[in-house]
């Protein structure tokens, strides 16, 4: 996956943001070409927080309460966030029904599917419209990959170097680890373990 991140304004309720462009283009633009070149998921983190009166949280499933806490980290896809670019529509009234949790994608519990934690990932954001156009079971096993590309396996591996970057104040991978893309500073990767 490839992952944008936005915040909430807590007072405006908007995240003001989510239309970001620069000499580039518009950053969902962006987001949504470099992840079709590179054979990955586009989706936007939404940092979320809302008052409890303001809206009801959605059931989710039956392995969670609704809550407003599941959706502290929400999804969106970043095909919806294309939609919306027009109108510019960044309020979180008019973004709340297509926000999902960001913490389904990893749920171990999740109906109907089955198979291993990427398998049923894959089938979480499908069944909620978070992956856009991919009509054919062969085109969504093309987001699986057996093993990590090669930067995401040093990292794991602990071989890389690491040098501070005091322009931005966070550390950065150095050239020496094969990352095309600057502006990708921080992956996360996670792990299921079996019980």
């Amino acid at each position: 996956m490839r992952v944008q991140a936005k915040i909430i304004n807590l007072q405006s309720l908007k995240y003001e943001h989510l239309y970001h462009q620069n000499k580039h283009g518009y950053q969902v633009d962006l987001l949504i070409k470099d992840a079709a070149i590179n054979g990955v998921i586009p989706l936007y983190c939404l940092y979320t927080n809302w008052d409890a009166k303001r809206h009801r949280a959605k059931p989710i499933c039956l392995n969670c309460k609704p809550s407003i806490r599941h959706y502290g980290t929400s999804i969106l896809s970043a095909k919806s966030v294309q939609c919306f670019l027009p109108r510019k529509i960044k309020h979180l009234d008019s973004l709340y029904n297509d926000l999902k949790p960001m913490h389904c994608i990893l749920c171990p519990k999740s109906r109907p599917a089955s198979g291993d934690l990427p398998e049923r990932s894959l089938e979480y954001l499908q069944r909620n419209k978070l992956i856009e156009n991919v009509k054919e079971e062969n085109n969504t096993k093309s987001f699986l990959r057996q093993q990590p590309p090669l930067y995401v396996t040093r990292l794991i591996n602990k071989t890389y170097d690491i040098r501070d970057n005091a322009e931005d104040d966070y550390e950065t991978i150095d050239s020496a680890l094969p990352i095309d893309d600057q502006r990708l500073k921080y992956i996360t990767i996670i792990e299921e373990k079996q019980i």
